[in-house]
């Protein structure tokens, strides 16, 4: 998603009236979306400051490094401090996100990381565990004395030991 876009987006999700009043479009040279935020959170619906919440998550990018103010880690501070709750939807989405480290360490405190990280190395030696098994019983089912590979192995035998007689 462009800056532009995510900034577009981000303005229409804000009260409309004040967006009209304050003529919201035209301050953003002065101002940026974390001011216009922080102005109108009051007058915004839960469900607003959540679709915000979950359109910077899945806005944000590794490049995003510098204060501007238009940048959803900016947006997503701000929202965290104001006391914005992250729900199973949320944290989906940020498990997803290429800079999942860093939105989680936004809204999960130090020990929630620690095992988030240890569950995703747990299920990835699972799922490991699983892979070598199944490819041991195939392997098995594969070359066993009467199965396909070993009768295509000695046919292709048996021809080459008759071209070469």
């Amino acid at each position: 998603m462009s800056d532009i876009l995510f900034v577009k987006k981000i303005l229409d999700l804000l009260p409309q009236v004040w967006r009209r009043r304050f003529n919201a479009d035209r301050a953003l040279e002065v101002f940026d979306l974390v001011d216009f935020i922080d102005m109108t959170y009051k007058y915004m619906t839960k469900e607003n400051i959540n679709t915000i919440t979950k359109l910077c998550i899945k806005a944000s990018r590794l490049d995003f490094s510098l204060y501007s103010g238009n940048n959803p880690y900016d947006i997503l501070e701000m929202l965290q401090y104001k006391g914005v709750k992250f729900d199973r939807e949320m944290y989906k989405l940020a498990r997803e996100c290429t800079d999942s480290k860093r939105i989680l360490s936004l809204f999960c405190n130090l020990p929630a990381t620690k095992i988030q990280h240890a569950w995703l190395k747990y299920r990835q030696q699972r799922r490991n565990r699983a892979i070598q098994i199944i490819q041991k019983r195939v392997l098995e089912w594969l070359y066993r004395p009467d199965g396909p590979m070993m009768k295509k192995s000695e046919k292709n035998f048996n021809q080459l030991i008759m071209s070469n007689m």
